[in-house]
């Protein structure tokens, strides 16, 4: 399986300075939430399109997020992040089914840092340095100040093989002479 995240630039983003600052965007996604909290690891808001194409807002907020493992076993991540909206923090702790949180690294040369809140440049077209999406947050751990919870990838090895059969009715093009 290629990696999504090439290993010279894994160890580029986790070092301790680096030449290009780099901007950290994350979702945070649930049926119960009308809409998703949007944060970005910085001093000030920033607007850009969402997946549908809309503008949206993304909060700054201090959180922490570890890059996801890279290794045989399932990817997870450790994401911590402030408890400033205590009714969506405690919907999340008390649901069934977790909520899913979508992250992307992306350059701060897409923006313009000079306006409030922070924009994407006229004519670029913002692409993501690194991306993961679809991830589930589990173990979550609400306290007065922060959230904490553990960011879980889909684990594969618990997939029922072969989830569909290949029948005449679901695949007729395949039963062909």
């Amino acid at each position: 399986m290629a990696r999504a995240l090439p290993i010279v630039d894994r160890r580029r983003l986790e070092q301790g300075s680096s030449d290009d600052p780099v901007l950290l965007f994350a979702a945070i996604r649930h049926k119960q939430l009308t809409d998703p909290v949007r944060l970005v690891l910085d001093g000030a808001d920033y607007v850009m399109d969402d997946e549908d194409g809309n503008a949206a807002t993304w909060h700054q907020s201090y959180f922490t997020l570890t890059l996801l493992t890279d290794d045989a076993r399932p990817p997870q991540a450790s994401f911590t992040f402030p408890n400033v909206d205590r009714r969506s923090s405690n919907m999340i702790a008390d649901v069934i089914d977790p909520a899913t949180v979508d992250f992307k690294l992306i350059a701060a040369s897409y923006f313009n840092l000079a306006v409030e809140p922070r924009t994407v440049k006229a004519g670029l077209t913002v692409a993501a340095l690194y991306q993961a999406s679809s991830l589930f947050l589990t173990d979550v751990k609400i306290g007065l100040v922060q959230v904490t919870g553990t960011l879980r990838g889909i684990d594969l090895r618990q997939q029922l093989w072969p989830l569909l059969r290949a029948t005449q009715d679901r695949l007729p093009g395949v039963f062909m002479r």
